[in-house]
């Protein structure tokens, strides 16, 4: 089969019965594939870099937290209020 207008390949094309491909669920689903081996190593190496970034997020998230609680802003100076 030929891409499509989107330019996309039909037969790569995975259906997605839930909201987050990338969730519990959808992993749950993407693991279940017969996929080739090139695509289930970019799809594992992409499960990761997802993983990574959302844990550099939630660190992100705590310091931010820690650091408006107290007042200040990213430079380290206190905010006026």
């Amino acid at each position: 089969m030929s891409p499509d207008a989107t330019g996309s390949d039909p037969m790569l094309a995975v259906p997605v019965p839930m909201t987050d491909l990338f969730g519990r669920a959808g992993r749950e689903q993407l693991a279940s594939r017969a996929l080739r081996p090139v695509v289930a190593s970019r799809l594992a190496a992409s499960l990761r870099l997802i993983d990574n970034l959302g844990r550099e997020i939630i660190t992100a998230d705590r310091e931010l937290r820690v650091v408006l609680r107290r007042g200040q802003c990213a430079c380290g100076r206190r905010s006026r209020r």
